[in-house]
């Protein structure tokens, strides 16, 4: 007589059974799995986004609120020289004298214009040691390197000059106000090394300065006065974003600054 063994298995209903829970199992996970990427390229965008936002602000606002040295500059639409006081706006290299009313309202930068600051720096120098000089910055809306996708966003270019010595005054500062208004000449002006001008770009290309708006009181006159200096304050408001991704919230940084230092006072 012969005897035959029975094999243990699996049905195929339990096959079956069995696929489904694994398959089930495993969609969970990869849906928890692709949320916490979400969640992580969010907050990442998000950071890069505040931190874009953040340094550009705090750049601008530093800059600003350290200005105090006074420029004399030409205005074609009076045919004389008006004083730049700490800080003014540049429109395609004129200065500009209409956005200098009595209000906090800031209005967009637009193409040609740009924000000028103007300091006294104490600065080291090699076989001098510590001296001072004349910083000028300029603040304006450019272009950035190509993100990875090829795409170029908008953000905010920083240009830093510093002044040569005055060669009518045998070096050093040697800033003289003008004595005739309707005259500003090599003697008048300061002396600005354009040929060691630094730019720097204020935001990374995976970011993008979406607006800059200023409204600057008082900062230009027209003749050296004492009645002039009359506590002049720079409004600034900053809108940063994601140059494609909408669900990052738009960020916007506004407040009104006050220079810390005097006019011609010496900045440490």
């Amino acid at each position: 007589m012969i005897q035959t063994r029975r094999t243990n298995g699996y049905t195929l209903v339990e096959l079956m059974a069995s696929t489904v829970i694994l398959t089930s199992v495993l969609g969970v996970l990869l849906s928890v799995i692709t949320s916490l990427r979400k969640t992580a390229e969010f907050r990442n965008d998000n950071q890069n986004v505040t931190q874009a936002a953040n340094f550009s602000y705090e750049t601008l606002s530093r800059s600003l609120r350290s200005a105090g040295t006074s420029e004399a500059l030409w205005d074609p639409s009076i045919g004389g020289c008006v004083y730049a006081r700490g800080f003014y706006l540049l429109q395609n290299g004129l200065p500009l004298t209409g956005n200098t009313t009595q209000t906090d309202v800031p209005i967009p930068l637009s193409a040609g214009q740009k924000i000028v600051t103007v300091s006294t720096e104490k600065v080291f120098k090699p076989n001098i040691g510590n001296t001072y000089e004349y910083v000028k910055r300029e603040y304006e809306l450019g272009n950035n390197d190509a993100d990875e996708n090829g795409a170029v966003n908008q953000t905010i270019l920083e240009t830093t000059y510093h002044a040569n010595p005055d060669p009518n005054t045998g070096g050093g500062l040697g800033y003289q106000w003008p004595v005739n208004l309707t005259v500003c000449n090599s003697s008048t002006s300061l002396h600005w090394d354009n040929a060691s001008a630094t730019t720097r770009k204020l935001t990374a290309s995976n970011s993008r300065i979406k607006s800059l708006s200023v409204r600057f009181a008082a900062p230009l006159t027209k003749d050296n006065t004492p009645a002039l200096i009359n506590s002049p304050f720079a409004t600034i408001e900053l809108t940063a974003d994601h140059p494609t991704k909408t669900t990052v919230p738009t960020l916007t940084l506004r407040s009104t600054i006050t220079p810390t230092f005097s006019y011609g006072e010496l900045r440490e």
